[in-house]
């Protein structure tokens, strides 16, 4: 599953709960998760989303959840469709400089990030938000996608010429 990060690319992580987001529920075509997947989608070339085997386990399993109510086939189809977003990335050793998050489940994001060092850790977990400050000096961004949005800009005024 290794594979080649590329430098000069945008790297994103983005949670389960971001995910949720993308994937099952409705979102108006100006909110802040509908942006970051155009945004998202716009740059195929120059970001990646990445993705480690635990966090892919995570986000299975958060779709098999009874209170999603989400069918097997659908399930399959959504896991497919991250597929074609992601790039799936080796479990990273534990960083030498290591942000220890309060909820053993979201450590993986954190570490991660760090090792990977990724452009921007979306989530709207707050175990993780609370890292933001801590994550800063490793020129790791963590905030939900309505921080993300006002960090950026609103994308629908960006040029098309800087979305390519």
């Amino acid at each position: 599953m290794s594979m080649v990060i590329d430098d000069t690319n945008e790297r994103f992580i983005l949670d389960t709960n971001i995910w949720l987001d993308w994937f099952v529920f409705a979102q108006a075509p100006d909110s802040a998760i509908a942006q970051l997947k155009q945004y998202i989608s716009q740059r195929r070339n120059n970001c990646q989303v990445l993705m480690t085997p635990a966090m892919w386990d995570a986000w299975a399993d958060v779709l098999g959840r009874v209170q999603f109510s989400i069918d097997p086939e659908r399930q399959q189809a959504l896991l497919r469709q991250t597929r074609e977003i992601v790039q799936l990335v080796d479990t990273p050793p534990i960083p030498r400089q290591r942000i220890r998050c309060i909820d053993a489940d979201d450590q993986m994001f954190i570490d991660a990030a760090l090792n990977f060092s990724v452009s921007y850790l979306i989530s709207k977990d707050r175990h993780l938000l609370k890292l933001r400050s801590r994550a800063r000096p490793y020129h790791v961004w963590i905030g939900t996608p309505e921080d993300w949005l006002k960090r950026e800009g609103d994308i629908r005024s960006t040029p098309s010429e800087k979305l390519v």
